[in-house]
Parts: structure tokens; C-alpha cells; sequence
């Protein structure tokens, strides 16, 4: 038990140190190709079907950029609201 504790600990300490080092990011807009947002949205769909264990804190920011993804791709036509993997 007390192993894990050690671990918790550590991958909290290993998750302040990657926020406080994260540089911010500008945010503004940039030109992409449709088909870069949709190959996106699709690595991401594999990588949850085969099972990767997402980490507690990393589920809501996967969300949002799945959301924003489909919402840029249902804007300009790519992809339908029925064709989403819900």
C-alpha cells in the first residue's frame, strides 16, 4: 500500500512539474488543412479503442479537443452530426 502512495505522489509531482514547464501558447488563428483536423480526430479514435488507459486528468482535455475537432470539421462539411462516434 504504501508503494502506491509513493506512486500517486510521485505521478502528482511528475503532473505540477509538466504544467509549471508548459510554455503558454498564443492563442490565434491558424490555416489547416481539413483533412490534418480529420486524420487527428481518427488517431484519436484508434488510440482509444485499443484500450489506452487515459489518465484521470487528461479525460476532460481529450474531450475538448475531440469536441472542437468534430465542431470545425460539422462547419465546413467533413463530417456529419450522425457520423460521430459518440
Amino acid at each position: 500500500m504504501e508503494g502506491i502512495k509513493e506512486e500517486v505522489k510521485e505521478t502528482e509531482q511528475q503532473t505540477q512539474t509538466q504544467t509549471q514547464t508548459t510554455p503558454t501558447i498564443p492563442d490565434k488563428d491558424v490555416e489547416v488543412k481539413l483533412s490534418l483536423l480529420s486524420n487527428l480526430r481518427n488517431i484519436i479514435d484508434v488510440v482509444n479503442t485499443r484500450g489506452f488507459n487515459w489518465k484521470t486528468e487528461e479525460l476532460l482535455p481529450v474531450g475538448l479537443v475531440v469536441n472542437q475537432v468534430d465542431d470545425l470539421l460539422k462547419e465546413n462539411g467533413v463530417i456529419k452530426s450522425t457520423e460521430q462516434n459518440n
